[in-house]
């Protein structure tokens, strides 16, 4: 069953073996892939596309059964002109959306200088448990191309990383997407995983066999020549500002 309904494109669809099976409602299916922990430093990914109006419901339903706390977002709501992306969350507090059984409530949102945070709060009907949602949206990566520095990337990864070792339990993933949920989403999963190995003194990964086993859970991950040379450059300046704070490097980082 394809669900042509429920997939942004045509071609990107998790495999059997590794797609997130809602287990609640007439229909186990959502367009969304358990990554798993890339490097043993790194938090469990889900990775999937943005929610379709159709299945907004079927997004909050994975995030309250997977016990999600920390949602990333890597794209605009509008994108190339066109409104593309729809806001699944309350834009404004006190106006809560009703998703399935669940009620979606904005409790602050502040406007970092390349993010925004977003705090939401769940409930679910049936039994009655509320649920607490960290929303970062990265606000500076254009469908096309790569965000102006890299240090915007590397710090936002800071931040949600930073959530995440707030959470009650460090088993719970770490949901990231972005339109189709392969090229930025792909990209910012790769960054991430070496950022932490570096982070935790273990050295550069082999970023190849990194992006391979990327691959082999989601196809189309990170899937141009641009996306791959951000990734590579992303890394290289994480490890030349260790260096230069470290006093090794003369010169700070820079993107150049």
């Amino acid at each position: 069953r394809c669900y042509p309904m429920k997939n942004r494109n045509p071609d990107v669809m998790p495999y059997d073996q590794y797609r997130v099976v809602l287990l609640g409602g007439k229909d186990d299916y959502i367009n969304a892939t358990y990554v798993g922990d890339l490097v043993p430093s790194c938090p469990k990914l889900i990775t999937t596309q943005a929610p379709l109006p159709a299945t907004m419901a079927d997004f909050w339903q994975m995030v309250y059964e997977q016990n999600v706390e920390v949602v990333v977002m890597l794209c605009h709501e509008q994108e190339s002109g066109k409104h593309k992306i729809h806001s699944y969350w309350p834009t404004e507090k006190g106006n809560a959306l009703q998703h399935g059984l669940l009620t979606i409530n904005l409790q602050s949102i502040r406007q970092k200088q390349f993010w925004t945070e977003r705090i939401i709060q769940m409930n679910h009907k049936e039994t009655r448990k509320s649920r607490t949602v960290v929303h970062l949206q990265f606000l500076q990566w254009p469908p096309s191309g790569s965000p102006g520095s890299p240090a915007q990337l590397i710090a936002f990864i800071n931040e949600v990383h930073s959530f995440y070792t707030q959470q009650r339990s460090l088993l719970r993933p770490v949901v990231v997407h972005c339109s189709d949920g392969v090229g930025r989403t792909g990209s910012f999963s790769v960054i991430y995983a070496c950022v932490q190995d570096i982070d935790q003194g273990n050295g550069i990964p082999d970023i190849p066999k990194l992006i391979w086993n990327l691959r082999n859970k989601q196809k189309m991950m990170i899937n141009d020549k641009e996306q791959l040379r951000f990734t590579y450059e992303c890394i290289l300046y994480h490890c030349q500002d260790i260096l230069f704070r470290r006093g090794i490097l003369t010169n700070k980082a820079t993107f150049s």
